[in-house]
């Protein structure tokens, strides 16, 4: 059960979890969990998985496979989030032990593995870490995995094609542009990324790169470093109006730009959104306005955030058209 299906951000209930987006074919024994994707909102799928850190899904993966799932498959969740059944990524007929499962590690750089081992603790499992400087380095690395994961290499579709065993590959991090997905959903092959495991901090992030635009930090600094602060450097940097009833459009609703519109309110901070695929009464619970196109928000942005992952979908869909549309006044944050 699984395969053929790609995991996006989905919601279930309440909260973000595990979902499972139909692509070939359905997951067959859960019609009732189909629901509404996230679209270009970031991918949640630690909610489903979560304990300590959202990476676990890695030990959830491999319980689903079958690796003492029977025992101990939920114990990290909220009881108002559990599943009745495990979703097994390959045959596991009875649900019995199956035998050592082999995650490989593809990275270009010596990682850091104690959250991931801390994570699996308790599990059956061989994690082989391999560094990897080409294709083929990554096509020998992946040979009779049963989880990949990526930490930020390629995997175009000459490489997904030679996977022979392995039913999922985890992208560390929000985005997997680096994966084809679409041959890993070809070859019944799921890609996941780990949502939520620096969604506070990007949040964080873009709100003090707007601050640093609303105060001219960078122009500041330099002319501080430079000696030249005088009496008159704050004229020449122009008028600094307060933030406080500007516009910050967001581009996509999802996690980060859910967060990110919670700190924008903080410090007054209209906040406007474009995403085709958002939820209105979502929007509504973090006081984000939805807007029909990415020119009306262009239109009335003081402040533009582009937080959605890069896709087909969004793929240049900022353009000249949108640049011309903003005030001359606005900056765009990346």
């Amino acid at each position: 059960r699984g395969l053929g299906c790609r995991v996006q951000g989905m919601e279930y209930g309440p909260e973000p979890v595990l979902g499972v987006r139909r692509l070939s074919r359905p997951c067959p024994g859960h019609p009732e969990r189909m629901r509404r994707v996230w679209g270009w909102g970031s991918v949640s799928i630690a909610k489903w998985a979560r304990g300590p850190h959202p990476r676990c899904f890695v030990g959830s993966l491999l319980s689903m496979t079958g690796s003492g799932a029977q025992s101990e498959r939920h114990h990290d969740l909220e009881p108002s989030t559990q599943h009745p059944e495990p979703v097994f990524l390959r045959s596991n007929p009875g649900g019995k032990k199956m035998t050592r499962q082999k995650i490989a590690y593809i990275t270009g750089s010596e990682p850091d593995t104690s959250i991931i081992k801390s994570r699996l603790a308790g599990q059956d499992y061989q994690l082989d870490v391999h560094v990897c400087d080409s294709q083929g380095e990554i096509i020998e690395a992946i040979k009779s995995a049963d989880i990949i994961i990526n930490g930020s290499l390629a995997m175009p579709r000459e490489v997904i094609e030679e996977i022979d065993t392995a039913t999922a590959i985890v992208s560390m991090g929000h985005g997997f542009n680096q994966i084809d997905h679409n041959a890993a959903t070809e070859k019944g092959v799921m890609v996941v990324n780990t949502a939520g495991f620096v969604t506070e901090q990007v949040a964080n992030h873009t709100i003090m790169m707007l601050l640093a635009c609303a105060k001219r930090l960078t122009r500041m600094h330099d002319v501080v470093r430079s000696g030249g602060w005088d009496k008159g450097t704050l004229a020449n940097l122009g008028h600094m109006p307060t933030i406080d009833g500007q516009t910050l459009g967001i581009v996509g609703l999802g996690n980060i730009s859910r967060a990110t519109a919670r700190r924008a309110a903080v410090f007054g901070l209209d906040v406007i959104s474009y995403d085709p695929y958002a939820i209105p009464w979502i929007a509504k619970d973090y006081r984000v306005e939805l807007v029909g196109s990415l020119q009306a928000l262009a239109e009335r942005s003081d402040f533009v955030s582009i937080l959605v992952p890069l896709n087909d979908e969004t793929r240049k869909l900022i353009d000249a058209d949108f640049f011309s549309a903003m005030k001359p006044t606005a900056y765009l944050i990346n």
